[in-house]
Formats: C-alpha cells, structure tokens, sequence
C-alpha cells in the first residue's frame, strides 16, 4: 500500500516473493497468503518451482535453504533483492527484520539513472556458502 500511495516513486516497480518449499507452498497456499496481505497482482507475484529451479537462483544472492527438508527441520536464511530498471542488482537486503521504509528507499535509489552515485543500504551480501 505504502509503494502504491507514494507519488514519488516510479510506477515501474514489480514485488515478486519466491517461494522455496514447493510442496508446502502450493498454488493455492501462496494466494491466501498474498491476500492476507492485500496484495495487488499488477504488482506483486507470488511463485514457486522446483529445487533445480530456484537454488541456482536463490544462491546467486547468497539464499540458502534445505531440500526434501520438512517444515519443522528447515534451516534458511531470507534475502531481499532491489533490481533496477536494466535488471541489475542495486541492493540486497539481508534477513526479515526490514522496515518498509528500508525497501522503499532501496526501490527508490534503484530507480535512479546513475547507481554509479548510489550507495547500498546494507553491506553486500554474504559469499556463496558463508553464513549470517
């Protein structure tokens, strides 16, 4: 509600949350998810895959996650990926403990024409196979 209400801010921007437990994530787990929180889909896409799909993704911006692990086991971490409007990386957020405001200037940096002059809100990501 906050990126849609903000006059400031491109009307280009696209949320899209990625789900890496297929199997207790399906389809229709993921839409009452988003609509409980509100969520607009012109905005805001919800999806999933297989492990072969989304680890090579996920570990390109330092995610890490179990496979063929239950619920209750499951150890991950969460990463929150601003890209601007080339499909760069301008930001990746580290962790669930982020203030909407935090992304909102991420989005709004990333929507700048030069990254060159922008720095990032948060250090870049851990290395691939180093924890937080």
């Amino acid at each position: 509600r906050t990126l849609r209400s903000d006059a400031t801010l491109s009307t280009n921007w696209q949320l899209l949350s990625i789900s890496f437990e297929p199997e207790n994530d399906p389809p229709r787990v993921l839409e009452s998810y988003a609509k409980r929180y509100q969520y607009d889909p012109e905005r805001w896409t919800f999806a999933t895959g297989a492990y072969e799909q989304i680890q090579p993704l996920g570990s390109h911006f330092g995610l890490y996650f179990g496979r063929n692990v239950s619920p209750d086991n499951q150890n991950h971490n969460l990463r929150t990926v601003v890209l601007d409007p080339q499909g760069r990386v301008a930001d990746i957020i580290i962790g669930n403990r982020w203030a909407p405001d935090q992304v909102i200037q991420a989005i709004k940096r990333a929507a700048k024409p030069d990254l060159a002059d922008v720095a990032p809100s948060t250090p870049p990501a851990h290395a691939p196979g180093q924890r937080e």
